[in-house]
């Protein structure tokens, strides 16, 4: 695969997760194992965590640890799914509250 092809198939991975893909999504995308070292000395890719990348491109979410526990979990066995979902969906819900005004 071109570069340019591989380029744009990461990215398409990446996208939907906050710019964070595994080493095993960017083989999938046509990126050699080989290269994975050079992408982040070149400064491409941002070494998140063992085998957890993130395109420079993206900015830094303001909860990576949610993208990066999910990333990580995926095909575990010894880690429930459901509890991964609960946990990203209870950070997208919005809680009403109400703030008292001050007795000045």
């Amino acid at each position: 695969m071109r570069e340019t092809e591989s380029s744009r198939n990461l990215y398409e991975i990446a996208e939907p997760q906050f710019g964070f893909f595994t080493a095993k999504q960017a083989k999938k995308a046509g990126y050699d194992e080989s290269k994975h070292a050079y992408h982040v000395r070149a400064g491409n890719w941002i070494r998140e965590y063992r085998g957890i990348y993130r395109l420079r491109s993206f900015p830094t979410p303001e909860r990576p640890d949610l993208m990066l526990w999910s990333l990580w979990s995926r095909n575990r066995d010894d880690v429930p799914q459901g509890s991964i979902a609960t946990t990203l969906r209870w950070r997208s819900t919005t809680f009403p509250i109400s703030i008292p005004r001050s007795s000045t």
